[in-house]
């Protein structure tokens, strides 16, 4: 819901409800050039020109993550400027049109006490956050820390208010250079007081647990370094709610952070603090834990194309980096003495025109070494304009090879993994496994009952469900059989849960849809049952922002999912709840058994015979034409995501049975959208589960879902990698196929 509205509600006329300015007579704002209609609300942030708290007014929104919306803010007896941020966790909360009140969310698959008591957890650590940003600025404040100066409750929510900084982040300072880069000096001038904070922070017992460019500011009157936005709330949810995605920043977010078990301590926030140093000096984020768990290498700072920094630096940031949190860099008082020294870097200002500070006295020197000195300046300098040129030029031929180089997907919101999830490839990395050299398990050999079946079918392996008209629904049968489920230790991108490889036996066969369900078979069952789905009843559903990243859609649902889909496309936004409902409608209208696969079915009908790690084989780039995943025409739009290596022609989902179907008749069994599977997630599942029609009917916080889709990169795109997600999740890139039994 958008609303635009200028200051009817709050009686100032004369204060410009975007920057919280005085406006004067003016129709424009002077300072910001804001009119009155231009001043936009986006529900549920709280409308420019509330009152909170009797003495606060609300302007414009400065940002919003996953647990907490910050906005600008006017503290009216004071007529200062402020930011206020308010608790709320859109996993977990709703606020009603036209009211102020926050109120945790209603869940089909948590029982009300859960949702509100996570909700509460959160609460109390975010109201602790303030009190320990507090307790770093005493007895005196601390110039590199943001400063609160309120902090309470209200509307059933909380709020922390901290002094406004007027000035830029660190990532927007990196955006604005030429070439991203920034010199050793100068970034070393920015970490300095980021440590000078830290160790503050460290010192209470506190973390920050998101240090990052965005959440450094660089002010604008001074070229001060604030470190903004610490995360004490955010990781209570990472580590108490498993059904929530653990909300933190791939690339800068150590791996012990991606597990609710993983040991954390000042060396997590060191992490970040190397990584931070690793992106200003060679212009580059670097690639995620999950992606360095599973082989991606961190590159040394050196050796990308026309980067120079010192041994010192290198040898600083990689330790900051360590995997091991016991190999790592323990503190900010080691990263500065392995930056610096026992001496202290002096301070470059970012802002042009700012002086620099004072470098203390000089103690005299005899006239022969300040002629030394000279001397040896005028060298220095006629060696630093001649690098100075080729550097310029390596770094011309940086830009243009960037943007022909596949960057690291990022997975803010989208595919960011749950707290399980991260748990198990975590231990991957603690375990490292010895590597097979087959790709065969070992001590067994490979069954192959369906080898007949692959030689053709014939017309009584197919048959058309008609539910209702216009609505037919193509099944294939697959026989019983054999077939080895998992994947190898030495397949690209696999992942611990997809193990131990084992045999399995499916004793009945079953038909199962050649398609994902299709936008227009699900119209036909919502036309005749007035299904309500889930998105509808929430009021929106997760979506892909235009910026590539996760995002809650107030109104989006499976009619409409924020990108053109017409009736022959596979039906997306749907949670399990609605695909289950679906099969009870298809029972109803064919007297027949309808329901989800069970993941071992899902996974024998996708192989269809195969070992390896796609239908075509193990390489990604042999997909081309088999299937809809995050490909190149994708990366045009989203230029930092990891694709195949091929244009599919889509950048989001594709008519379903567009690409060639598999042995058995099966059409987009990788890619194009999840599918969910009957059975409950347990990551350790392949380990105690039967050999004969293993299904998993344990309760848990989450349902499997199969196959990768249209946005996730190819490791998840193949025949045995797994995912999940809670019951009532909907998702535009999530979807279903039925199985009906014999």
């Amino acid at each position: 819901m958008v609303s635009k509205g200028g200051d009817s509600e709050s009686g100032l006329g004369s204060i410009c409800l975007s920057c919280l300015m005085p406006m004067g007579r003016t129709y424009k704002c002077p300072n910001c050039g804001a009119s009155p209609e231009q001043i936009v609300w986006n529900y549920p942030s709280l409308k420019p020109g509330t009152i909170l708290h009797g003495r606060y007014l609300i302007g414009k929104t400065l940002g919003q993550g996953g647990f907490a919306v910050t906005y600008l803010a006017l503290q009216q007896e004071l007529n200062r400027r402020v930011a206020i941020k308010e608790y709320f966790p859109f996993d977990l909360a709703d606020r009603g049109e036209g009211s102020c009140q926050v109120l945790p969310r209603k869940s089909a698959s948590n029982a009300a006490g859960d949702v509100a008591t996570t909700y509460l957890h959160g609460l109390e650590r975010f109201l602790e956050e303030g009190q320990n940003i507090v307790a770093c600025h005493q007895p005196t404040p601390h110039p590199n820390l943001v400063r609160v100066t309120d902090f309470f409750k209200d509307n059933g929510t909380a709020y922390l208010v901290m002094d406004y900084v007027d000035g830029i982040s660190l990532e927007e300072y990196l955006e604005k250079q030429s070439f991203e880069l920034v010199s050793e000096t100068k970034a070393l001038s920015i970490i300095e007081p980021l440590l000078d904070g830290l160790e503050v922070v460290h010192e209470r017992g506190f973390m920050h647990r998101d240090v990052k460019p965005a959440n450094i500011y660089i002010t604008k009157d001074q070229g001060e370094v604030i470190l903004l936005d610490f995360g004490s709330a955010r990781q209570s949810f990472g580590r108490d709610r498993n059904t929530l995605t653990v909300l933190l920043t791939p690339g800068y977010a150590p791996p012990e952070q991606y597990s609710g078990a993983g040991q954390q301590g000042p060396w997590s926030d060191i992490y970040g603090v190397s990584a931070t140093l690793y992106r200003m000096v060679t212009g580059q984020k670097p690639p995620s834990a999950m992606h360095r768990l599973s082989g991606t290498p961190l590159k040394p700072p050196s050796d990308w194309p026309g980067v120079r920094v010192s041994g010192r630096l290198q040898k600083a940031v990689l330790a900051g980096m360590e995997m091991d949190h016991a190999q790592r860099i323990q503190n900010a008082a080691d990263l500065r003495k392995a930056l610096f020294g026992k001496g202290k870097a002096k301070r470059v200002s970012l802002l042009p025109g700012a002086a620099p500070e004072p470098a203390g006295p000089v103690k005299r020197m005899r006239r022969t070494t300040l002629a030394l000195a000279a001397l040896l300046a005028v060298v220095i300098l006629a060696t630093w304009l001649q690098w100075s040129v080729s550097n310029y030029r390596a770094r011309v031929a940086l830009q243009q090879a960037m943007a022909e180089r596949e960057a690291e997907q990022s997975a803010q919101g989208l595919v960011e993994a749950t707290a399980r999830y991260f748990d198990y490839l975590f231990s991957r990395q603690q375990a490292q496994p010895t590597p097979k050299t087959t790709t065969e398990p070992a001590d067994q050999e490979t069954p192959a009952p369906v080898e007949d079946e692959l030689a053709g079918r014939s017309p009584d392996s197919y048959w058309t469900a008609k539910p209702a008209p216009d609505a037919d629904m193509a099944m294939a049968w697959i026989p019983p059989g054999e077939f080895i489920m998992g994947t190898p230790d030495t397949e690209a991108e696999r992942q611990q849960h997809e193990g131990p490889e084992r045999p399995v036996s499916l004793t009945r066969g079953f038909w199962i849809g050649r398609n994902e369900v299709s936008v227009a078979q699900f119209q036909a069952f919502v036309t005749d049952t007035r299904h309500k789905t889930t998105a509808e009843r929430e009021g929106g559903s997760w979506t892909l922002s235009a910026a590539g990243r996760r995002q809650w859609m107030p109104g989006a649902n499976w009619m409409k999912a924020g990108f053109f889909q017409n009736p022959s496309h596979p039906v997306v936004c749907v949670s399990w709840e609605d695909a289950v409902a679906f099969c009870g409608w298809m029972g109803v209208k064919t007297g027949r058994k309808f329901r989800l696969p069970t993941e071992a079915e899902w996974e024998y009908a996708c192989r269809a015979g195969t070992i390896t790690a796609y239908q075509w084989g193990d390489a990604p780039d042999g997909g081309e034409g088999w299937l809809n995943g995050a490909d190149i025409s994708a990366q045009r739009k989203y230029q930092n995501w990891i694709v195949f290596p091929f244009n599919d022609g889509n950048i989001y989902s594709a008519p379903v049975g567009g690409f060639k179907p598999n042995a058995w008749g099966l059409y987009d069994m990788h890619g194009n959208v999840w599918e969910w599977c009957e059975d409950w997630y347990d990551q350790n599942f392949y380990q105690t589960a039967p050999a004969e029609d293993p299904m998993n009917t344990v309760p848990a916080s989450s349902r499997v879902v199969r196959g990768g889709s249209w946005l996730w990169y190819p490791g998840f795109c193949r025949s045995g990698a797994r995912f999940h997600y809670a019951p009532d999740m909907t998702f535009n890139d999530l979807g279903f196929r039925l199985v009906c039994e014999e």
